[in-house]
């Protein structure tokens, strides 16, 4: 979902009636009410024994591998092919553009290598090893230059600055730069971070912190002034993805055969600013310099770093470098997927749509809300949810296709590309359709349904339509979630272009949460059984537009949705939490980092360093056991928390926020 207004404002909840009105002639089909099923598990779906199904498809476009499905990933091009295969194996009709379901179109990328002449990089010193005196290394060879930097030309002495981290936070006190100056030099950072196989570590365990990422790397670098960052692979990176860490005492042979250089795109993308080159450098390149002034080979000093988490950083005496970076902006090709229920007798040449995004952010940059963090965001909720969604919906129709009917609208599938652009994919569909406009009776839309908590779904465009509030009520009474209107059919994603057509729309969406357009939109917060209780919702929908007599007048509503109105209103303590190591006396204790300006715990003196023991008597060993606590807490409650502030134990009474 493309969001463009501050994620951070405090809104209000309101509640939209939901009305009793008569339901029209339009769909004399409502006028009976649905036969209960007789076992409905909140929903129709165990019929269809979808939620493998849709938990498979989403697995597979919210893994690592699709690379957050951002314009010019290969993962966004593995996505639409999968989309499409799946459609052609229903046995749907794929043959929408020539004999392919593709709908291509070019957009602006993101800046890419422009050519040999303009990026060029030289080791230079005066010492052995001779090897490497005067060395020219070769383009997309030995070196590659990463998007996240700029463009132009950079000399200077050469810094080995170990991970490039710097680590404030009271429980580490670790930097990389502490005894060195690098303004004006060259420095070579290693990727990810110390320790990071061991689940004791203070940096996140195995989880990677904010300092693994490669922009909080550069951002740190250009903050102390160096005129160019060049990164190397670490060992776990040469070892391949899952392997571990070698410890100390462990004998093993790093193959630089798996020094790989990343994508240009890999770090991240431009943000505009004119900056610093950025670029990626095979290991064996620079290691016997850095092994010339250490005495260690990179693999000993990572295994050094690990053993007492000390810097290892040095300056390499003798030792210069000069390059030259020139990067241009190459367009990109990319797709809409599309397929087709033909439809049956009278009404067969006019058209419903259905139809969901598949892209996401890719590795973050300027679409992502975790500034500075570099990594894939998997986009599960944002939107794989509404494409597993769509492709469940394909499998629903398979049953359609073999029912005789008298008289039905065709019902068009489309997967939108780059809607996190601006809505690109369902603009380019609208202003260039494969089924005319003016016989497109309705769009459905699907973006972010896969948080359904206690049953609850927000609809927008319940009012651009005659009579699609009343559409939602009568196949709201099989589905039986607490469903809130919206009316209007302005708002952040695909079904916007339509109405601005004069086209009536519905948007399925289930809410706003704080792993929106971050790294830690995961599978594993996948609601998968309400995604199908929503796929059996939108199938009953399409099917009574698709089979109703009359069809729905469009209804101008003026303003925009507010998809930022939350589904539940949820308590907020605002700190921000450490658990200590497992190791640790206070293992099972948790401190608080740091405390939100103007917060609930702020306004109950709840300071930075004060350790939770207890909310309400109930222990709090983890993070998580307090999040679970508020969870069961409404804005306004009041709590006690019984805290540890060096020697002295407090009760402290908070009243929690929203």
């Amino acid at each position: 979902m493309r969001f463009v207004f501050p994620i951070a404002m405090v809104v209000l909840l309101f509640l939209f009636p939901f009305g009793n009105d008569l339901i029209a002639n339009d769909y004399p089909e409502l006028q009976e009410k649905p036969t209960p099923k007789e076992e409905t598990r909140g929903s129709a779906s165990w019929k269809f024994d979808s939620e493998p199904r849709i938990a498979a498809d989403m697995r597979f476009l919210a893994s690592d591998d699709m690379q957050g499905r951002g314009p010019g990933t290969g993962g966004l091009e593995r996505a639409a092919e999968y989309i499409g295969q799946r459609w052609q194996s229903l046995g749907l009709d794929t043959k929408i553009f020539g004999d392919q379901p593709y709908q291509t179109f070019t957009i602006p990328g993101n800046e890419m290598v422009a050519d040999l002449a303009n990026n060029s990089l030289r080791i230079d010193a005066n010492e052995e090893p001779r090897s490497n005196l005067g060395l020219a290394l070769v383009l997309d060879q030995d070196f590659r230059p990463l998007a996240i930097g700029g463009s132009q030309a950079f000399e200077g002495p050469v810094c080995f600055v170990g991970y490039g981290i710097t680590a404030n936070e009271a429980t580490l006190r670790y930097d990389d730069y502490a005894s060195l100056d690098v303004r004006g030099k060259v420095v070579v950072v290693m990727r990810k971070e110390p320790q990071q196989a061991d689940p004791k570590s203070l940096f996140a365990g195995t989880t990677a912190s904010k300092h693994a990422y490669f922009n909080s790397k550069y951002t740190n670098a250009v903050s102390h002034g160096a005129s160019a960052v060049l990164f190397v692979n670490d060992g776990v990176s040469l070892l391949g993805t899952g392997a571990s860490n070698p410890l100390p005492g462990n004998a093993v042979e790093i193959d630089l055969n798996n020094d790989r250089l990343p994508g240009n795109q890999d770090a991240g993308s431009p943000s505009g600013t004119p900056k610093v080159p950025a670029l990626f450098l095979r290991r064996e390149a620079i290691e016997p310099w850095i092994t010339r002034q250490t005495g260690m080979s990179l693999h000993e000093t990572e295994l050094a770093i690990d053993a007492d988490l000390k810097p290892r950083s040095v300056e390499l005496s003798g030792v210069r470098m000069a390059g030259s970076v020139k990067l241009k902006s190459q367009s990109l090709e990319v797709k809409n997927v599309v397929c087709r229920v033909p439809g049956v007798g009278a009404l067969a040449s006019e058209t419903i749509i259905v139809g969901a995004h598949y892209d996401h952010v890719g590795m973050g940059g300027a679409g992502s809300l975790s500034p500075g963090v570099i990594a894939v965001h998997n986009g599960a909720d944002d939107n794989a949810s509404g494409t597993a969604a769509l492709l469940e919906l394909a499998q629903r129709l398979l049953t359609t296709m073999n029912e005789t009917a008298e008289s039905r609208r065709q019902i068009v599938l489309i997967a939108f590309t780059c809607e996190e652009r601006g809505l690109l994919g369902s603009r380019f569909y609208v202003n260039h359709p494969r089924y005319p406009i003016e016989s497109t009776v309705a769009m459905i839309n699907m973006d972010m349904v896969g948080r359904m908590s206690d049953r609850q779904l927000i609809v927008y465009g319940t009012g651009t339509g005659t009579n699609f509030s009343e559409l939602v009520d009568y196949v709201n009474q099989t589905s039986g979630f607490r469903i809130q209107k919206q009316a209007e059919g302005y708002g952040p994603s695909d079904h916007q272009p339509f109405y601005e057509r004069k086209i009536p729309v519905l948007h399925l969406f289930t809410g706003l949460h704080s792993d929106y357009h971050r790294p830690t939109d995961d599978f594993e917060k996948i609601n998968t059984d309400g995604i199908a209780g929503i796929t059996d919702m939108v199938y009953q929908m399409t099917m009574e537009l698709a089979k109703a007599p009359g069809k729905p007048s469009y209804v101008p509503v003026a303003g925009k949705a507010d998809i930022r109105l939350p589904i539940v209103r949820r308590a907020r303590l605002g700190v921000r939490l450490f658990q200590f190591a497992a190791d640790s006396d206070l293992s099972s204790r948790v401190q608080i980092e740091s405390v939100a300006e103007d917060s609930p715990a702020s306004k109950a003196s709840i300071k930075p360093l004060d350790i939770l023991i207890a909310m309400d008597q109930t222990p709090i060993a983890s993070p998580q056991s307090l999040i679970d606590g508020l969870s069961s807490k409404n804005p306004g409650d009041i709590v006690t928390l019984e805290v540890q502030r060096e020697n002295e134990k407090l009760s402290i009474r908070v009243q929690l926020g929203q």
